[in-house]
């Protein structure tokens, strides 16, 4: 399949999951079926030019909610072709108007199976679950992936799963 190395950062949503402007809740980092097939890839300086010297726990590629995001990262609809791999994901918070808009900080997938790996979720809230991730529907397989100070709930509900939830 196809491979993005994403080098650098940090970098902020900008669209929406249909790709209109926004930098609203509403706002996301992409990955749908048209990517099927499709390694995106973090962790490079951005002198690389053959992938095994990239080093993604060294050199995470960081997605920044901002504090502002529901869901940093909406994967949708894809199988295990699809490689999510060396991105530090932070600052999504799910506490929207909606039940939808309350899970999944970091990372919400739905209906998607991706492999997830070599990444870092790292100071998500949401207000029910999944703060760092939550993918429902499906059977994502997440490697080597560490959740670091995520939180769920509020001083009236008792969220589950603060780092992730799969299902």
């Amino acid at each position: 399949g196809d491979q993005l190395w994403v080098a650098g950062g940090p970098y902020y949503p900008t669209r929406n999951r249909f790709g209109q402007p926004t930098v609203g809740p509403d706002a996301t980092f992409y990955i749908s079926h048209v990517a099927a097939d499709v390694d995106v890839l973090g962790g490079f300086l951005g002198n690389e030019v053959e992938l095994w010297k990239r080093n993604a726990f060294a050199f995470p590629t960081p997605l920044d909610g901002r504090g502002l995001i529901s869901h940093l990262v909406t994967i949708e609809g894809v199988d295990d072709t699809t490689r999510f791999d060396g991105f530090l994901v932070t600052g999504g918070q799910a506490f929207g108007d909606v039940f939808a808009d309350w899970i999944g900080a970091g990372l919400v997938g739905i209906s998607a199976s991706p492999i997830v790996a070599n990444c870092k979720f790292v100071d998500n809230a949401a207000l029910v679950g999944g703060a760092g991730a939550w993918v429902d529907g499906s059977t994502p397989v997440f490697v080597n992936c560490r959740f670091i100070d995520n939180s769920c709930g509020d001083t009236e509900f008792s969220g589950i799963g603060a780092g992730l939830v799969a299902g």
